[in-house]
């Protein structure tokens, strides 16, 4: 209905053998029409999150969801951070590891970006331990555009700075230290081949000293085909 219209859903599907089954359709409590509900996902043990970047007037917000003992999921928790500017776009990308998680906007901070990394205690809860900026970020880079999370590290895409050129894109690794405290360690661009609008960086993953950056627009085999880009992290902390 046009009530509901863009209000976002999220489905869940269980594995059966070979073949998989849609187990739950979730919607937040608050939902309404726009919030682009779905829009990011990240999936962990027994919870997962779920940005709406189109809630509270665009300032954007992301759920948690729990899974019971019986399998079902309730809805745990509304995250939201503190609005910087008219449109935010908290909850634009979403990633979780052990009992962290962070969510995106790609507009705060004067129109810079951000990551926000919440931590679980022991009451379940989630809670705010950190705000991720890039050093050098520029408005228009859309920070936040993709981000990756393995136990220390998160991986922030940035397609539209102008590295090597206009939206020739980076990705910035934050590592959090034994104090835990999160800094940025890398900025990382391709050591060759990066030309104005590759936009790397709009897509990233990670896994222990290993990141994979995708630049939808890199020359591979022809122009503008696509390509991604693996980084491998030294002992002294070179990407």
């Amino acid at each position: 209905s046009q009530e509901n219209a863009k209000t976002g859903a999220v489905y869940l599907y269980d594995r059966n053998g070979t073949a998989f089954t849609q187990s739950a359709k979730l919607t937040p409590a608050d939902s309404a029409a726009g919030d682009w509900f779905g829009a990011a996902v990240a999936l962990g043990q027994d919870f997962l999150v779920a940005g709406a970047p189109n809630d509270l007037d665009f300032n954007g917000s992301a759920y948690v969801f729990d899974r019971d003992a019986n399998g079902t999921w309730k809805e745990k928790q509304k995250l939201t951070v503190s609005a910087v500017t008219t449109i935010e776009a908290f909850g634009y990308a979403a990633a979780s590891s052990g009992t962290r998680l962070v969510v995106s906007a790609t507009q705060p901070v004067s129109g810079k970006g951000a990551a926000y990394v919440f931590g679980k205690d022991a009451n379940g809860s989630w809670t705010q331990e950190a705000m991720l900026t890039a050093a050098d970020g520029a408005n228009t880079d859309q920070f936040g555009a993709s981000v990756a999370m393995d136990g220390e590290y998160v991986v922030v895409g940035a397609p539209k700075a102008d590295a090597s050129g206009t939206d020739g894109g980076a990705a910035y690794v934050f590592k959090r230290d034994t104090n835990g405290t999160w800094s940025q360690e890398a900025k990382l661009t391709p050591s060759a081949g990066h030309s104005p609008g590759d936009e790397f960086g709009v897509s990233v993953a990670v896994s222990g000293s290993v990141a994979l950056i995708g630049a939808k627009l890199g020359d591979g085999n022809e122009a503008d085909s696509g390509a991604a880009y693996v980084f491998r992290r030294s002992t002294a902390g070179a990407w």
